[in-house]
């Protein structure tokens, strides 16, 4: 409400103090309402997930490898376990940074800065690389 009545006050100069505490009562009131229709609708939609579990289906990952998407590769099993150990924030960004979206979509995918998603990517891509442990490869000199 502070903020609100501070962003306003260029509006409210001159005014006399009955007016401005009117409105200021009024404006309390209105963001107080907004607040309880919010927690209201939020409370409903918590309510309604409770009621109706959402049919459980496959990830997109497992959707995609149990397709045959997904080339048979000596390194398979080991990308697969590195994956799993990552956290769901960043199998999202590193989804989406492997699907071709750049960091401004990224961006807007998760609803954060361009920055954040720079950042949450090289983060991400460091979980990977620690989890990860390539086979290894035999060499046969002969």
């Amino acid at each position: 409400m502070f903020t609100t009545a501070y962003v306003r006050m260029d509006q409210l100069e001159g005014r006399s103090p009955e007016v401005v505490r009117k409105w200021l009562l009024r404006t309390a009131r209105n963001l107080t309402a907004n607040s309880a229709r919010r927690a209201m609708t939020r409370r409903r939609l918590r309510d309604r997930i409770d009621r109706e579990p959402a049919a459980a289906r496959p990830s997109a990952e497992d959707a995609y490898l149990g397709s045959g998407g997904w080339d048979p590769d000596p390194d398979h099993d080991e990308i697969r376990a590195a994956w799993a150990q990552l956290s769901d924030s960043h199998r999202e960004v590193l989804a989406l940074d492997a699907a071709g979206h750049d960091g401004p979509a990224v961006a807007l995918a998760l609803g954060i800065s361009p920055a954040a998603a720079r950042t949450r990517l090289m983060r991400a891509r460091r979980a990977f690389l620690d989890v990860y442990e390539p086979p290894r490869r035999s060499t046969d000199d002969g």
